[in-house]
């Protein structure tokens, strides 16, 4: 969400009798006493006069007490202005909920600018206690005055269903009112809705240029979003070059994610030259601002000393840190570390903790971890994750071919109950169509039990797959076989 700032300067823009070096401070004398006859634009006019300190010294204190006086005798925007100071304390004693209650003066007064700090204000619960759904209701006033920015915020908590019922379908119309009022935050997130089709119907022309409008005038999200449509061909011609230099840009402006997607480009030599140092830091960058990913891929880049001085110590912390902000990658690869003891000692109690966070966020990898742990007896029944041979079927039904390898072994064995030589077949043979090439060998040698010639000849090719793949047991078979 975009935060309001607003600055006292505005107060001189109503008034360009007022030019640099045309006031003098006997014309100070007269807006003072005009003021307190009752002339509001007079309290404004003299209390910018303060705030400059042009011929009289600056003076924080008189400012705000004329301003006051100008919110009472009706000016709804000085109501705004006297509300900012008791926030900042700027002449006045710090009071938030005096100052809520101007600011929703000045909004009811017709300051669309008071509804949006005022949603603002309960969203953040920092001045205040946090409130969220009024919070939504502020916003839709600033949306319903015509204000971009509310008609964004509004639409942002939607979205992500903060405070208020989940709407993807409002947000997306209220991004698309939020981009014709001229929010570039606005254009920025209906350019993602129109890209994924969530909300509204898929349209990536108009993504791409919804993206460049957002660009244009000032999102680094809008550039960012132009740069993956340039990267991926996606509503606009393929240009690798541009899709770099816009993330360049967003990235410049700190958006994190931009300076994730140029350090994997610069990484995998993705329309720049390969650069790992660059890399490196471009991960490091997005890492520290925030971006999960950024810290897995610093982290892989550490460990094996590509582009940056191998640090074993620093991978580890990188890991936890990616792990700990969403990037299951981070808990996986960490959870290997602590598995293989190679790197730090052995401790596949952390290992089965990092793996079962993962497999909980829904990352087959984790849950495949896991289920390893709990088949060589080092990790027991998990209620929350199920019991060996559920989440082997799920992991191998998830395309993890080894995993269907431990299901076929556990139904030739009858592990899980009776044995069954079908099932075994099924799961090898998924294994090694998976690329799995122990479960191409297992698979040959159930085939090898078939004496017809095309049992034979099926196993044959099974124990080739498996050799192609580096499986010697399998190259001995098919040397045997072919004679």
């Amino acid at each position: 969400m975009r935060s309001t700032r607003l600055f006292f300067i505005v107060l001189v823009a109503g008034f360009p009798m007022l030019c640099a070096g045309a006031e003098t401070p006997a014309e100070l004398k007269a807006l003072v006493k005009s003021c307190d006859k009752g002339v509001a634009k007079d309290c404004e006019a003299a209390a910018a006069y303060y705030a400059r300190g042009d011929g009289v010294p600056r003076d924080p204190g008189k400012v705000a007490g004329l301003l006051k006086k100008a919110c009472e005798k009706g000016s709804q925007q000085s109501c705004f202005d006297v509300a900012e100071k008791h926030l900042s304390g700027e002449g006045l004693s710090r009071d938030p909920e005096k100052a809520i209650a101007l600011l929703a003066q000045a909004c009811d007064g017709g300051v669309p600018a008071a509804c949006i700090r005022i949603g603002v204000l309960y969203a953040d619960g920092k001045e205040t206690a946090k409130d969220l759904r009024r919070a939504a209701e502020w916003f839709g006033k600033a949306c319903e005055a015509k204000i971009g920015a509310g008609c964004s915020s509004l639409a942002t908590m939607l979205y992500e269903g903060r405070g208020i019922d989940r709407d993807v379908a409002r947000a997306a119309t209220l991004d698309e009112r939020a981009c014709s009022l001229g929010d570039p935050d606005g254009c920025a997130k209906l350019s993602v809705l129109l890209r994924t089709g969530q909300g509204v119907t898929r349209d990536l022309p108009r993504a791409a240029a919804t993206a460049k409008t957002a660009c244009d005038t000032g999102s680094p999200l809008g550039c960012y979003q132009l740069g993956v449509a340039f990267q991926l061909g996606e509503g606009i011609g393929k240009d690798l070059s541009q899709a770099a230099a816009l993330y360049s840009k967003a990235c410049d402006a700190k958006l994190a994610t931009a300076c994730y997607g140029l350090g994997v480009m610069a990484r995998d030599a993705i329309g720049v030259p390969r650069d790992l140092p660059r890399a490196a830091a471009l991960f490091e960058t997005s890492c520290a601002a925030g971006n999960a990913a950024g810290c897995v891929d610093r982290a892989v880049l550490l460990v094996s000393g590509r582009g940056v001085a191998r640090d074993v110590p620093g991978a580890l912390s990188h890991y936890q840190d990616g792990c700990t902000r969403g990037d299951t990658r981070g808990c996986v690869l960490l959870a290997l570390v602590h598995q293989e003891g190679t790197l730090v000692a052995r401790d596949v109690f952390r290992a089965g903790e990092l793996f079962r966070q993962a497999c909980l966020a829904k990352d087959l990898q984790g849950c495949s971890g896991y289920a390893r742990l709990m088949a060589a007896g080092e990790a027991g029944n998990d209620d929350a994750l199920g019991k060996l041979d559920a989440l082997l079927q799920r992991t191998c039904e998830g395309g993890i071919a080894a995993d269907c390898r431990l299901l076929g072994r556990a139904a030739a064995t009858g592990r899980f109950g009776s044995k069954n030589a079908a099932e075994a077949r099924k799961r090898y043979q998924q294994a090694c169509e998976g690329g799995d090439t122990e479960g191409c060998y297992d698979l040959g040698v159930v085939l090898l039990a078939d004496v017809s010639p095309k049992g034979k000849g099926d196993a044959i090719g099974a124990f080739k797959k498996a050799c192609a793949g580096g499986n010697q047991k399998a190259c001995v078979e098919v040397k045997r076989l072919d004679r």
